[in-house]
């Protein structure tokens, strides 16, 4: 597996993650499924979830940086 890594080629693409924490007076999960919910119902950005983290990622036609 190591070498795998060892072999790999780099990208020189730089990609930028802000992270933001903030406190809410609502239960997690229902939380989850409105981001869930909203991504199926949108096509501004994309919506992941992987356990409790949320990823809202915008659509690489519609990136203009």
């Amino acid at each position: 597996m190591l070498l795998h890594y060892l072999i790999m080629e780099l990208s020189n693409e730089i990609i930028l993650r802000p992270r933001f924490k903030f406190k809410v007076n609502e239960i997690n999960n229902v939380l989850l499924s409105l981001f869930e919910d909203k991504g199926k119902t949108q096509s501004d950005f994309i919506v992941t979830r992987v356990d409790v983290h949320v990823f809202n990622k915008i659509p690489k036609q519609k990136q203009h940086f």
